[in-house]
This record gives structure tokens, sequence and C-alpha cells, in this order.
């Protein structure tokens, strides 16, 4: 899938991360200083990208996901239709009085996306040479 984006590179890194442990053998590369910002259509990005359901050693394990907290959902669902504040009110204060304080409440998505070299492998499978991209 060939074409150019356009993107914003920009340094996001702090000083004290240049001590943090980064044992290759852990699994825990330095990442490069510098990220990238850019837009680009959902199904190129579905073309260009892997996703795979992460699992846990045992209840509460590690992971990268937290697990599902019901109540955060339902924060979470009542922000989306109410905004804030209302959406903080208790239950009991939402009433026709406090229904002014209604307004959308955006959630902006971002993706975030990890660029695989020719060298990176995930579950024994390295990027195809035609999906490989290049970053002038």
């Amino acid at each position: 899938m060939a074409g150019t984006i356009q993107a914003i590179r920009f340094k996001q890194w702090l000083p004290e991360w240049d001590h943090f442990d980064f044992d290759p053998a852990q699994h825990r590369r330095k990442p490069d200083e510098h990220i990238l910002l850019f837009s680009m259509p959902a199904v190129q990005l579905r073309a260009l990208s892997g996703v795979y359901r992460r699992t846990r050693d045992h209840e509460g394990g590690e992971g990268l996901q937290r697990l599902h907290d019901p109540k955060r959902s339902a924060a979470i669902r009542d922000f989306v239709r109410f905004g804030h504040p209302y959406s903080g009110l208790p239950i009991a204060a939402r009433d026709d009085a406090s229904a002014a304080m209604r307004k959308p409440g955006w959630l902006p998505t971002a993706i975030v996306v990890n660029i695989l070299t020719k060298e990176d492998e995930r579950r024994g499978r390295k990027v195809a040479t035609s999906d490989l991209v290049s970053i002038n």
C-alpha cells in the first residue's frame, strides 16, 4: 500500500526516563525520543494493523489493559451522554433545575501506533516488505 502521509515529529522525552531499565531481554527496548502525530484513513490503518487480544496469567495479574470496572464504564457513559459538570452530579441532584448544565461529552480519539521495523517480530511473524514504512 504505497503512499505518503505527512506527520508532525516532536520530542516527547523526560530526562528522568534516561535512567529507566530498558532491557531488551525483558522486551523493554528503549523507545525513540520522538513521536509522530499524523492522520490516515481508517481503511488504510486497518489494512496495515494487527490487533491481538491480551491475556493475563491470572485474575488481576500483570497486563497492559486495566481490568473492567463497571462503575468507571458507567461514569464514562454518563459523561458522553450529559457532559461535565452534569455527569458528575449525584443521581438525586439530576433534576429539571440542573438540566441546564447538560452538554455533549466529547471523547477525542487517538490511536497509538507502534511502527515496526524490518527487524521486529510479533508472534513469530515479521512485517511484510510491502508494508514497511520509511520516515523522512
